[in-house]
């Protein structure tokens, strides 16, 4: 597998291909993948639930709906979007609310 640079903060640019591809392919919003947690992904049907984004306001972090009821929707995604998904939360332990694209940390 090609080296990625390094990112914003020293991150390297690999940890960020799930979320990239996964935006790329759905056309998501940033907030709305930020908001994007485990019991969202069905994994054995390949679809995305999109119902809840994130957003920074005066330095605090809300978690909300999306503005319009048309951004709530089950997304059919490619497999590849899956397997790219899966290798990211490979070795992590998860509960079903716990975001699926975080920090280093942990955090949103």
């Amino acid at each position: 597998m090609r080296r990625w640079k390094t990112g914003r903060g020293g991150r390297p640019l690999q940890d960020y291909r799930a979320l990239i591809i996964t935006a790329a392919e759905t056309g998501a919003r940033f907030g709305t993948l930020s908001a994007l947690r485990f019991e969202d992904v069905n994994f054995p049907g390949r679809t995305i639930r999109i119902d809840e984004t994130l957003e920074e306001v005066r330095r605090h972090l809300h978690f909300g709906q999306p503005k319009s009821k048309a951004f709530m929707r089950t997304i059919h995604v490619p497999e590849r979007v899956i397997r790219e998904i899966a290798r990211y939360l490979e070795g992590r332990s998860l509960d079903r609310k716990d975001l699926v694209f975080t920090s280093p940390k942990g955090d949103p």
